[in-house]
């Protein structure tokens, strides 16, 4: 493959790429243009710290991290059930299962990149292309809304 720019930070990354990457899995949405090609480790570790650079800036909110604990716990549980066919446990599993599905839900989080970039688009008062903004641009303008 000849040599094809890439992105390499949330301050030169589009947004649609971004969300690509999340949808799909493919990194080939890393290059600047369109390429065809399979993930491999070089992109791995691109997209790696591209995306420690978006957490290190932004962070992973409350809900995300909530989300994050009932799953281990839900996880967890369903260890101890399979090791000790406590036949109890999968009530505890039933619970913590209805209680990640209504924080997911009731989840800011939730809200999809459309409705984002609608909110931007009044506040600023301008039409905003989901293959011009920024992941950063986008992100700090929700952040201060």
């Amino acid at each position: 493959m000849r040599f094809t720019a890439k992105y390499n930070s949330i301050d030169n990354l589009p947004m649609f790429n971004w969300k690509k990457i999340h949808e799909t899995d493919e990194y080939k949405y890393l290059f600047v243009g369109n390429v065809e090609c399979e993930n491999n480790t070089q992109l791995e570790k691109l997209w790696e710290d591209i995306y420690n650079e978006y957490l290190n800036m932004f962070g992973i909110s409350p809900e995300y991290k909530k989300i994050k604990r009932i799953k281990i716990k839900i996880a967890n549980l369903k260890s101890d059930y399979l090791i000790t066919g406590d036949r109890i446990i999968l009530n505890h599993i039933n619970v913590e299962e209805n209680m990640l599905k209504a924080i997911i839900e009731a989840s800011p989080e939730g809200v999809s990149f459309r409705d984002g970039l609608v909110q931007i688009e009044k506040k600023q008062g301008i039409k905003i292309n989901a293959r011009q903004i920024t992941v950063a641009d986008y992100y700090n303008y929700l952040r201060s809304k």
